[in-house]
């Protein structure tokens, strides 16, 4: 059985402007991963495995 656990956080101003940092990251990478499958799928291309992806995904960062 899977349990969750919440918590309540009270960061000051400066690290909430931190984690909405991470959060927009996060939003990015997960949004070009979906365009790329979505891509991949629209040409016909066969759909890429979390590690590829992930593999993908380093060489993108790298090439910008």
């Amino acid at each position: 059985m899977l349990k969750g656990v919440q918590i309540r956080l009270f960061p000051t101003p400066e690290k909430e402007a931190k984690l909405w940092k991470h959060v927009d990251g996060f939003r990015a990478a997960y949004n070009w991963g979906l365009a790329e499958q979505m891509r991949r799928f629209e040409q016909g291309e066969p759909h890429l495995s979390d590690y590829e992806l992930r593999d993908l995904f380093k060489q993108y960062q790298k090439s910008e």
